[in-house]
């Protein structure tokens, strides 16, 4: 996945950050039980922010 990203940014296409971590957060909100649901699912030690960080650090080079 990484070098599909990685090729694509290097032709000039995209900008990605990304950041791997071991372990994961789920955050659900809950509008309705049986109804509407959003699930978010992100890196458990920075996942989100860390991923921004290394976009700007892509996006400045």
């Amino acid at each position: 996945m990484t070098q599909y990203l990685e090729t694509r940014f290097r032709q000039g296409e995209l900008a990605y950050g990304i950041h791997i971590s071991d372990r994961a957060l789920l955050t659900c909100l809950v509008f309705e039980r049986d109804g509407r649901q959003v699930h978010f699912v992100d890196g458990a030690d920075g996942g989100y922010a860390l991923a921004a960080r290394d976009l700007k650090t892509r996006l400045n080079l």
